[in-house]
């Protein structure tokens, strides 16, 4: 969901301010489907039970969870000795997750880290990243 709107309004002669807002809530897209690969290695020659209970809608790949508010302003006006002021200012408040590549222990390009995935991510997961990020920009000139 995306909602946005923005305003001019005039003050004085010749002085304006347009103010410029945004928020977006937006849920991740999946491009990735079902994995049926082997996640664990065998244990004595029989499938890990493990593997009966792995979530293999395990890969996301595409937009990121993302929640954020943008708010942007430029003002202007005539100042009496005949020169212009000019400035715009904007906030935005960015929260985003995203996925990285699934850890699989069994894949051939990691089979030489493979004990050290498995104990440490026993369950194969796919890894997420959070970023926030909060940039205040302004500019003024005459």
């Amino acid at each position: 969901m995306t909602v946005s709107g923005w305003q001019d309004l005039s003050f004085g002669d010749g002085g304006f301010v347009t103010v410029a807002a945004e928020y977006a809530d937006q849920d991740r897209t999946e491009r990735g489907g079902w994995d049926f690969r082997q996640q664990y290695p065998l244990v004595n020659g029989t499938f890990d039970p493990r593997e009966a209970a792995k979530d293999r809608f395990n890969a996301w790949y595409g937009e990121p969870e993302l929640e954020q508010v943008s708010v942007f302003a430029n003002a202007g006006c005539d100042l009496a000795n005949g020169a212009r002021l000019y400035g715009w200012a904007g906030y935005q408040d960015r929260d985003a997750r995203s996925a990285g590549s699934l850890r699989q222990s069994t894949s051939p390009q990691g089979s030489r880290h493979a004990p050290r995935v498995i104990r440490s991510w026993p369950a194969s997961p796919t890894p997420t990243a959070t970023a926030s990020t909060r940039r205040p920009k302004a500019s003024t000139w005459w």
